[in-house]
């Protein structure tokens, strides 16, 4: 490769561009994950849901907004690759349901790498915009594989909650459905924890 090739693009602007990229990639792949909880959440559970970005349920800190029937909770930590939750409100609910919602968000994930990798490899974009394609794929495939693996150390939320995530949860709500006994400790889930570590 001739680095003095013009058609190559400037190491400043691939440093920037990489740098913004990822200041911005977590904030962005675990809102996608949260969003994939909540917008299935709309179809099949009542009232509003709160969508925690940079924390496990912290109620204070950061940027707190309402758009419809989602809360967001926003607390800026660019680097920080295990702080997600989403809640929805107490309310009567069936297993399947409580299956699909929790399965939106790794669905979410998947699908977001999906369109990510497709764009960085088969899309006339510039070079530079592909690396960020790649650099987001990468989030959003982590994103799904962390949360869709059963992991049986517990998420202490802000308030003292316990918590699994999305893969455990996934694991135990199956069971419930077929009549196997998998959680027999600790009580109903009802928030989704992120924690991708």
């Amino acid at each position: 490769m001739n680095v003095n090739d013009p058609n190559l693009p400037n190491p400043f602007l691939i440093l920037l561009v990489f740098s913004i990229t990822l200041a911005v990639v977590r904030v962005f792949t675990t809102m996608v994950h949260e969003m994939g909880h909540a917008l299935v959440g709309v179809m099949f559970l009542k009232g509003d849901f709160d969508i925690y970005i940079g924390s496990y349920g912290d109620p204070e800190k950061g940027y707190h907004f309402k758009l419809w029937r989602f809360k967001f909770h926003l607390n800026y930590q660019p680097f920080s690759i295990e702080k997600g939750v989403f809640k929805s409100e107490q309310q009567e609910t069936t297993y399947l349901k409580d299956f699909l919602v929790t399965l939106g968000g790794p669905i979410a994930s998947l699908f977001t790498a999906g369109i990510c990798i497709y764009l960085a490899v088969f899309s006339s974009l510039p070079e530079i915009i592909k690396m960020a394609f790649y650099i987001l794929t990468g989030s959003s495939f982590l994103d799904f594989w962390y949360n869709i693996k059963p992991s049986t150390e517990p998420v202490e939320l802000h308030n003292g909650t316990i918590v699994y995530n999305d893969g455990y949860i996934l694991k135990y709500r199956w069971s419930q459905m077929f009549g196997r006994n998998a959680q027999p400790e600790e009580t109903e889930v009802e928030q989704i924890a992120d924690k991708n570590a």
